[in-house]
């Protein structure tokens, strides 16, 4: 999609979606978008055609757009993405912490050479991202932390060093986010167990524990699979 105005639309429809302001089943209309844009419908429609492709609006014949709606298959699915990339970053996080010089040879070498700044920084914005939820809960404010959540799990990504894989792990944890927005007591009920497991996950991937740090966040997504599940067919979770 290279038309700017379509990009710009896409986005701001697709936050509009993943934060819930834009309920499932809810009529997407191009004359009143085209309206509230402050464009024509055509690039209206590119948005549309993209929001399809990425499972996030459905278009029907002679009826036009809606937002797409879920199922516990979809939470099945989506999870099960999930689990085989995010066990396989977190490993490769782990794999480098292990690999990584210490300070004491960082030190030693010609200037530091050995040193990775990108690494350390990923390492760093990782654990402002879990001080931040931990005064989220600490407040009570569940809207942040299912923002910091995001967060979390896309800078492990970064931190995995794997960078090629983080446009597919942005979308999978985008469409996460959006099912958490249709189910908010989730996020109350696993907010602080999730938060703790993020913590141990840190802690094995900065310890080189390739295996533990891969097996911890199967489990960590499992179990959040289950909740939401849960709560997307209306059982107590």
């Amino acid at each position: 999609m290279s038309d700017p105005a379509a990009l710009q639309i896409a986005e701001s429809l697709r936050e509009a979606i993943i934060t819930g302001a834009l309920a499932p089943g809810e009529r997407l209309r191009e004359v009143a978008l085209a309206t509230q844009f402050s464009t024509s419908r055509v690039p209206v429609r590119e948005a549309l055609r993209e929001l399809t492709a990425d499972g996030y609006v459905e278009l029907r014949p002679n009826a036009g757009a809606r937002v797409a709606q879920t199922t516990a298959a979809d939470v099945q699915v989506l999870f099960d993405m999930r689990i085989v990339l995010e066990a396989s970053l977190a490993r490769s996080a782990a794999e480098g912490a292990a690999t990584a010089p210490s300070p004491d040879d960082t030190a030693e070498g010609a200037g530091g050479g050995g040193a990775d700044p990108a690494r350390d920084a990923a390492r760093e914005a990782v654990r402002e991202i879990l001080a931040a939820g931990d005064a989220a809960i600490a407040a009570g404010d569940n809207e942040q932390l299912a923002a910091l959540n995001l967060r979390f799990h896309n800078a492990l990504g970064l931190l995995s060093g794997r960078t090629g894989f983080t446009g597919l792990l942005r979308q999978l944890t985008g469409r996460t986010q959006w099912l958490h927005s249709l189910t908010p007591a989730h996020l109350h009920q696993r907010g602080d167990a999730a938060w703790h497991e993020h913590w141990e996950i840190l802690a094995h991937i900065e310890s080189g524990e390739e295996d533990s740090a891969a097996a911890l966040m199967t489990r960590h997504l499992e179990r959040s699979r289950d909740a939401l599940m849960a709560r997307h067919r209306g059982a107590p979770a």
